[in-house]
């Protein structure tokens, strides 16, 4: 049990060390925002949102509030 904890600080602390994670993480704790709010506030691409988005997912560190299927 000890070392599934040490696992999960581990993924987490991987998570949050990028520093552009840690903006979208203060950006997020105000509002919720989507992939594409996300990158205009940040001045990124959509892509590189989803991609750090989808890691802080993974880490446990943000959830999902909804989902839009876009089509095309």
């Amino acid at each position: 049990m000890g070392q599934d904890a040490t696992d999960e600080e581990r993924r987490r602390l991987r998570a949050v060390v990028h520093p552009l994670r840690l903006r979208m993480l203060s950006l997020l704790t105000g509002a919720e925002l989507s992939a594409t709010e996300v990158s205009r506030e940040l001045d990124i691409t959509q892509a590189n949102a989803s991609y750090h988005l989808r890691a802080l997912l993974g880490a446990g560190l943000i959830e999902v509030a909804s989902e839009e299927r876009v089509r095309g």
